[in-house]
């Protein structure tokens, strides 16, 4: 590798370290705002992006998501504001699947597996959030016929 790819290579991983560092404050914000227990996982998960990717971590805040999702289905808990919500895994979607694609480029012209790789996380993590971004909408959808009782049903009494 030469001087010129290590420091493309470095620049794009600081990039992206940067970028997850934004992200996630941004997480937190909306996670204490909306009181969304989906936008506190979407918090730590860019914790541990930002401290150490480590496989043994992700499974275990992907078992913790899990039960939390269980847990909200047996006892529903409405959130706060999930517009914001909607909001910002829409942007989290677009801004990380176009710059995963950006990285995925720069991967390839440099020759560097690692930045690539890191690409397709972010490509990944992207998807994941339109996913979340979807689901709210179909819940607040749901909320609004007002036959389902939707955790992003805010300001009304479930029974």
């Amino acid at each position: 590798m030469t001087g010129s790819t290590q420091t493309q290579e470095i620049r794009a991983l600081n990039f992206s370290l940067a970028l997850t560092v934004l992200f996630a404050g941004g997480a937190v914000v909306i996670a204490l705002f909306s009181d969304s227990g989906t936008m506190t996982l979407e918090a730590i998960t860019s914790g541990i992006d930002i401290v150490l990717d480590h496989g043994v971590l992700l499974a275990g805040e992907c078992v913790g998501a899990i039960v939390d999702a269980v847990r909200d289905l047996l006892h529903p808990d409405p959130v706060e504001d999930a517009h914001l919500v909607v909001i910002h895994s829409g942007i989290s979607f677009v801004l990380s699947v176009v710059f995963g694609q950006w990285m995925r480029r720069t991967g390839v012209r440099i020759a560097s597996p690692l930045v690539q790789a890191e690409a397709q996380l972010w490509i990944i993590d992207g998807w994941m959030a339109l996913g979340a971004c979807a689901a709210f909408v179909v819940s607040m959808l749901l909320g609004r016929l007002g036959t389902i009782p939707a955790s992003a049903r805010t300001g009304e009494n479930i029974a």
